[in-house]
């Protein structure tokens, strides 16, 4: 991450932010300032500060948020979400295709099939997860594009901050950087992650007080009553003690009377905590992929069969439209008119969207074909199915039918001299 300093760092509000066209042969993220990210513990005031930060309508300021978002991402569930989201896009085919004839060009297809690409495609994504990404793609033959840092872009001025806080930085919309850098926006301000903030708070609060909890009523009290006075005694007592484990004890004098009560079974703990949690987690799954069956639990496979398919057809189709979008409307053109890439004005990025068979439902209409009487390549037909082809075996003819009766020796036949053997 980028920081200078460890803490929160808070705008001028009297400082508008000021741009500089300054160009430079190296990448815009190397004339950045190099910071740290604020990850301390949040609540839900800080959520509210950073919302308010980042709406500011004279000097915004999104480091508190997009700090704020990088704080709550590490969790388990979460993780496992935007993964199955990214996923969706990043499996599937991708060409390129002559707009006026809609017919794959392979060469140019295979240009893109590469991994600097792919990884585009999930941090492309990623801006319906945080409100927005901003990459600067320096050298598209050698793969190396850079994510510029979201917490010093300011989305409603176009402007990229030197220093997350400061009040200088560069016009992404200036001729000088609009052939490298890509600007993608939400149409959702905050992003995603802003819907499900509160829950991941609570999450991480409900965890911190299970796990309090478990220290504090885990395991039970150790406690040991002595008549001696002897120091020496009393040391070796609580020695033993330590030596019992991690629970806490105590050495009371002779006379003392403890009342030793179990209280890690009492309110249901397990119900109040793990409850909390997974009622966070249902509303993370149903944020991000509209449903909870998918990468959870589920006790009946229809609701699991709609679940995917709404995640399938409606999320991730989706996603895979403002991909396409993003690529013929702003890195084909890049790639074309900046790097001289051989892409013309009307190649078009498309995500192969073609249904795909089972192996026997190809076989099932293979047969009919066949039976229809279309010839099929052999060779296409060996290497779809996977097995050799040799040669074609002529199918055996039956013999022609004749009047005279079938030969069985040694069996009884009426013939027409009255005898019943041939």
């Amino acid at each position: 991450m980028f920081n200078s300093r460890i803490g929160r760092g808070y705008p001028n509000p009297n400082a508008a932010a000021k741009t500089t066209s300054k160009t430079s042969d190296i990448g815009v993220i190397q004339q950045l300032a190099a910071e740290f990210a604020d990850l301390s513990r949040k609540d839900i005031q800080a959520w509210r500060a950073a919302i308010q930060s980042a709406s500011n309508p004279e000097t915004p300021r999104w480091s508190l948020l997009q700090d704020l978002y990088e704080y709550l991402i590490p969790d388990g569930h979460l993780g496992s979400q935007m993964d199955i989201r990214r996923g969706l896009s990043e499996s599937v085919r991708y060409y390129i295709r002559d707009s006026k004839t809609n017919k794959e060009d392979p060469v140019k297809s295979k240009t893109l099939e590469v991994e600097w690409v792919f990884d585009a495609i999930g941090d492309l994504i990623d801006h319906e997860f945080f409100g927005y990404t901003i990459m600067q793609i320096v050298d598209p033959i050698l793969g190396v594009y850079q994510l510029l840092p979201r917490r010093n872009f300011i989305p409603q001025k176009n402007i990229l901050l030197f220093e997350a806080n400061g009040d200088k930085g560069i016009d992404v919309t200036d001729p000088a950087f609009k052939g490298t850098i890509i600007v993608v926006k939400s149409r959702n301000k905050f992003g995603i992650m802003n819907d499900i903030v509160p829950d991941l708070i609570w999450k991480k609060n409900a965890r911190q007080a299970w796990a309090m909890f478990s220290e504090k009523f885990g395991i039970p009290m150790t406690t040991a009553t002595t008549r001696t006075r002897d120091k020496k005694e009393l040391d070796r007592i609580e020695i033993m003690l330590k030596n019992l484990g991690k629970a806490s004890q105590a050495i009371f004098p002779e006379g003392t009377t403890l009342d030793i009560k179990d209280s890690a079974a009492k309110g249901d703990p397990f119900k109040v905590f793990l409850e909390q949690m997974n009622y966070s987690d249902q509303q993370i799954s149903k944020r991000y992929l509209g449903g909870t069956m998918v990468s959870d639990n589920g006790s009946s496979k229809s609701q699991s069969e709609v679940h995917e398919r709404t995640m399938n057809d409606i999320i991730a189709g989706r996603d895979k439209k403002k991909v396409e979008f993003i690529f013929n409307g702003k890195i084909l053109p890049v790639l074309r008119d900046t790097f001289r890439m051989p892409f013309s004005e009307t190649d078009e990025f498309v995500f192969d969207r073609s249904q795909k068979l089972s192996i026997p439902g190809k076989w099932g209409i293979v047969a009919k074909a066949i039976e229809l009487g279309y010839q099929i390549d052999n060779d296409w037909i060996s290497s779809t199915f996977d097995f050799p082809i040799t040669g074609k075996v002529e199918p055996v003819k039956a013999a022609p039918p004749t009047n005279e009766p079938p030969s069985a020796k040694g069996q009884p036949i009426a013939l027409a001299n009255g005898s019943f053997f041939a």
